[in-house]
């Protein structure tokens, strides 16, 4: 083929891939999860194979027939290592559109309507997540709940049992080994659902970054869903504080949880809630929006929780008593700050150095009782809780200019960021990073008059074994105590240290008559980042044996049976080593002629 032709060719293949790609993102097949085959002289129903889960989790059909989801991106589970759920509000008719799932507005399924190709907005947030780069199609499962079917005025086991549905249909699109991140995103009961999910995720998979962003998320505080009770805040921003008269609907405000308590495990957790407190129908003072009951300013940030009041004006809008219930779904300048905050947690939580780091510190308080025992411990195991006490942080013994906390790993790492969480109304006011440089102390970054429980540090990239606080000092009242509750350290390793082989055993037969042959195997083990150099058998009964596989005979008793603990250990090329073990057991019961039929000997 001649060159320029060839070129050409190329060229048109890249374009045809590139436009493919993108078609697949702009145009998404919804699946209605329960549709009718037939409809005279009656609905003869199916269940699309894929959702099964909402059948075995005893959600009603009916709500099953209106539950409407995109499979948006989906690679094989094997590669998945991130996991994106976008959930719509009630619906309640046809669709209406949003910048979330970035659905159009279009008429509500057929009945025999099983699937439909809808369009993606380029400005949604589903379409941003990948063109941004904050995924990748790779390796990330993302749905769309068009219309998640979480109404409000279900009963709670409905909920309950839509929620594990979800929930289990989510887990089997990845192996569990391979899970980096969670991302949830909701509006109004889309977005209460997320946050259920988030709940459920974390305590499964505590290893994980889950973010999740409700964006005025709806609880029913008739059932305490969402931790909310019966009392409200008055959304800072808008100007239109709520009005308890049932015929006069009005106000921006939304009621008051705990979400300290509704997310007791904050191990890798950031949640960032986007609030208006605007009216969703009627006279239904009961249905709003919820905040964090201390979230009384424009802008909270406890770390783990952030939290945003917006006002009509700030989305593009002229003000409006109660307004911007869907607004907050729509609105360029939200997807815009669920596309930072994401990116952002989602590139420093799941790059921390800090829990593969050894701590040491001059001196840590420990009284009798848990709430004011401290321990160093606290500081790099992943739990963003800013709470006060020792459950939650690292103090020292109170002597001013004395206390010192440093992180060391086991090989050089490359930094360029840290964040540093204290205590909630104890924060640490004043400290100073530095990093080892070859036996050299350097200052990376210096902080003075701090007063936020969330503390930012970025500085020039850096190589280093360890990092050290230093020149800590707390507030004015108790200026001799640097409360710290956790350290995140954005980076990687220069050089990767070496990680163990895993060893795996396997016996053929397993058991037997004496005298027993049987074929032992290392099939499955592996080394992650090199190669298994030798593989050693320890038979268990005094003798031993090398290599992938090998044959052995084992010998019983006469009297009683016989088992035998057979050892493995694995080396790899840098040394590591790894151990397992697999039984075999010889029956004392013995022989037979090959040429009749087997007569076992009696055991004595």
């Amino acid at each position: 083929m001649p060159k320029n032709i060839a070129t050409a060719a190329m060229l048109f293949f890249s374009l045809f891939s590139v436009l493919a790609a993108n078609a697949q993102r702009n145009i998404t097949t919804v699946d209605k999860i329960r549709y009718c085959r037939t409809i005279w002289p009656i609905c003869n129903d199916k269940l699309q194979g894929d959702y099964h889960w909402w059948e075995s989790s005893g959600v009603p059909d009916q709500i099953q027939k209106n539950t409407y989801i995109s499979r948006y991106n989906e690679p094989a589970a094997s590669r998945v290592e991130h996991v994106v759920l976008i959930a719509s509000g009630q619906r309640s008719g046809d669709l209406s559109w949003n910048r979330l799932t970035g659905q159009e507005s279009t008429r509500a399924f057929r009945k025999q309507e099983a699937h439909r190709d809808l369009r993606v907005s380029e400005q949604s947030l589903a379409f941003r997540l990948f063109r941004d780069g904050v995924y990748d199609t790779g390796n990330t499962f993302a749905a769309l709940a068009f219309d998640a079917r979480f109404n409000w005025g279900f009963s709670k086991n409905n909920k309950n049992d839509i929620v594990n549905a979800y929930f289990n249909w989510l887990k089997s699109k990845f192996r569990a080994g391979n899970l980096r991140s969670v991302y949830l995103a909701g509006h109004s009961r889309g977005g209460a659902l997320v946050m259920r999910l988030a709940q459920k995720f974390q305590q499964q998979f505590p290893q994980a970054v889950v973010i999740v962003h409700p964006f005025d998320a709806v609880p029913n505080k008739k059932e305490g869903e969402l931790g909310a009770y019966s009392s409200s805040i008055n959304n800072p921003e808008a100007g239109y504080p709520r009005n308890t008269d049932l015929f006069d609907n009005k106000g921006n405000w939304a009621w008051k949880s705990d979400m300290r308590s509704f997310y007791p495990d904050k191990r890798n957790l950031a949640v960032f809630n986007m609030a208006i407190g605007g009216k969703i129908f009627g006279l239904a003072q009961e249905v709003r929006a919820v905040t964090h009951q201390s979230a009384s300013a424009e802008i909270t940030d406890l770390g783990w929780y952030a939290q945003r009041w917006y006002d009509m004006p700030a989305l593009g809008a002229a003000p409006e008593d109660a307004g911007g219930h869907n607004l907050i779904a729509r609105s360029g300048t939200t997807v815009a700050a669920a596309l930072a905050h994401v990116g952002d947690r989602l590139q420093v939580l799941t790059n921390n150095m800090a829990p593969l780091a050894s701590v040491r510190v001059s001196s840590t308080y420990c009284t009798s009782g848990s709430l004011n025992c401290y321990s160093a411990g606290r500081v790099n195991d992943t739990n963003l809780d800013t709470r006060v006490g020792g459950p939650y942080s690292w103090t020292n013994s109170g002597a001013v200019g004395s206390s010192r906390l440093s992180l060391r790993w086991p090989e050089l790492i490359n930094t360029d960021y840290v964040e540093v969480f204290t205590s909630e109304g104890y924060p640490l006011q004043d400290f100073r990073i530095e990093y080892l440089d070859g036996s050299t102390w350097r200052t990376a970054h210096r902080e003075i008059g701090n007063t936020g429980l969330h503390i930012r540090a970025p500085f020039a990239n850096i190589q280093t074994r360890e990092l050290r606080l230093v020149d800590m000092r707390g507030p004015a009242r108790q200026a001799g105590y640097a409360r710290i509750n956790e350290i995140v350290v954005a980076g990687d390793w220069v050089t990767p240290p070496n990680q163990a082989p895993i060893a795996r055993c396997q016996a053929s037969p397993r058991s037997g008559f004496n005298p027993l042959t049987t074929r032992l195997s290392a099939s499955g083990s592996r080394d992650r980042d090199g190669s298994i150099v030798s593989y050693h058998w320890n038979f268990g009964d005094g003798s031993s044996g090398s290599g992938f596989s090998v044959n052995h005979t084992f010998y019983g008793s006469l009297s009683i049976d016989t088992h035998y603990t057979v050892r493995l250990t694995v080396t790899d090329n840098d040394g590591a080593t790894a151990s397992t073990t697999c039984g075999v057991s010889v029956s004392c019961m013995s022989g037979h002629d090959p040429d009749g039929p087997f007569i076992p000997d009696e055991c004595y």
